[in-house]
């Protein structure tokens, strides 16, 4: 649940770290303090293992500088608009790492995250202070159990057929999710 919280927590952030103008050029603001970074990852990277992170992003001046008025942007025009604001951080924060000291796993196209693999614990102390970087945290494998549930969504019938194990997908719809909205 940590990167629901995460995500929650990005979408209320309500302080502004870098602001873009039109063009897209970031003016100047005051650093913060670097995030918290789970004592244990900073162990390891000491001992000279490689960890590997999800980073969230500070996007919240991506909105801000979607056009208004006539010149507003809509559809796939406007997430269009807002992937290359985000890319544009995520390119920056990149920039700023120690070079060869992180790789990209996973880049999260609508989302102001990347999945790194980090291998020092310099790359990481810089990853911590950087002013887009709202946390760090590690790659855990997480799994939800709701044996409750089971039986409203049909589980035991389909593994009764035979339904389960590799190549099944399967597939959630939720009424309660707008998809049409900004951030997806």
């Amino acid at each position: 649940m940590s990167i629901v919280r995460s995500l929650l927590q990005l979408l209320l952030a309500s302080t502004t770290f870098a602001v873009f103008h039109a063009q897209g050029n970031a003016a100047q603001v005051p650093p913060r303090a670097g995030v918290q970074v789970e004592q244990s990852l900073r162990d390891r990277v000491q001992r000279g293992e490689s960890i590997e992170v999800l980073v969230v992003l500070d996007d919240s001046t991506v909105e801000r500088a979607l056009p208004t008025g006539r010149s507003a942007l809509a559809g796939s025009a406007r997430l269009a608009f807002m992937r290359e604001r985000r890319d544009l951080i995520k390119q920056r924060m990149l920039a700023r790492m120690p070079a060869g000291e992180v790789d990209v796993l996973r880049r999260f196209d609508q989302l102001p995250m990347k999945f790194l693999r980090v291998r020092s614990a310099a790359a990481l102390e810089t990853l911590a202070g950087d002013s887009a970087v709202l946390e760090v945290m590690p790659n855990l494998q997480r799994i939800a159990h709701d044996a409750q549930a089971l039986g409203l969504i049909g589980q035991p019938l389909a593994a009764a057929a035979g339904q389960q194990g590799a190549n099944t997908a399967v597939v959630i719809l939720d009424s309660g999710l707008d998809y049409t909205r900004p951030e997806f």
